[in-house]
């Protein structure tokens, strides 16, 4: 479903990945992991496009209203969804009173549940959640994958990727110069 080998990531300054390989199949992660400005979006638009990464910052107000998943969601994921969220797909994908953090995973769900390719690019989805939905996501995105068979390249700051079939670490250097 995604395969990298001898995979190279730089711009015209910064390498910010050298000779990675990684295969991921079916139900499976990529956990990258790494501070702030060290490629991890960059990765993502190179890898998928820019389009079809999942936001790191909340929609606007209202997406959610036009969303209409329910009725074609499959049943197993709806009720994946109550499992691990305690409320029906309609309620959790609601505006009504959403907090920063509720955005946010309305926004992760919506593109997971919408997503039609195999490999999802999540983009720091874990942005401005409480502790309590935090613990609820990592294990939703898992069986999610493993549910539908899609396989997904997930990005963080912190070390919170520990469902992740393989987690790399970024640690950009600057490019060697070669003399002319």
């Amino acid at each position: 479903m995604l395969e990298l080998d001898h995979f190279r990531l730089e711009n015209d300054t910064t390498v910010f990945i050298d000779n990675l390989s990684v295969k991921l199949g079916p139900g499976q992660s990529l956990g990258v992991v790494g501070p702030t400005q060290s490629g991890k979006t960059f990765l993502l638009t190179t890898l998928g496009g820019r389009r079809n990464c999942t936001p790191a910052k909340a929609r606007a107000p209202g997406f959610f209203r036009r969303w209409r998943l329910n009725r074609g969601t499959p049943a197993a994921v709806r009720d994946l969804v109550e499992k691990h969220f305690g409320v029906p797909l309609p309620h959790v994908l609601s505006d009504a009173g959403a907090s920063r953090g509720q955005s946010q995973l309305r926004s992760v769900l919506a593109y997971l549940l919408g997503l039609k390719a195999d490999v999802a690019y999540l983009d720091t989805p874990f942005l401005n959640l409480d502790v309590v939905t935090l613990r609820q996501v990592r294990a939703f995105i898992p069986e999610f994958l493993r549910l539908t068979g899609k396989c997904a390249v997930i990005t963080s700051t912190d070390d919170d990727l520990d469902f992740a079939t393989v987690t790399v670490r970024l640690q950009p250097h600057p490019k060697e110069r070669t003399s002319a």
